[in-house]
């Protein structure tokens, strides 16, 4: 639900599999997405980064990972006034 499918498709590849995508295929989903799950969902992107990602780009996965939430924030407060 938070980066899981990521890490999934991540790990097929490592093991020589393919990951296929199919475009014909889609699903509806009824779930919310608010401010209390953006938590979970930044924290799930940090640990992705950490696990998958060598030392050089490890840090600028998490700066980009920072800044996107910082401006995602910053968005909903200007739209709020």
């Amino acid at each position: 639900m938070y980066v899981e499918d990521i890490d999934l498709c991540k790990r097929i590849l490592n093991n020589n599999y393919k990951v296929i995508y199919m475009t014909s295929l889609a699903y509806i989903h009824y779930g919310g997405y608010g401010e209390s799950r953006e938590q979970l969902l930044k924290e799930g992107l940090i640990k992705y980064a950490k696990k998958h990602f060598n030392y050089l780009a490890r840090p600028l996965a998490l700066l980009s990972i920072t800044l996107n939430f910082k401006v995602k924030k910053i968005k909903r407060f200007s739209i709020k006034l």
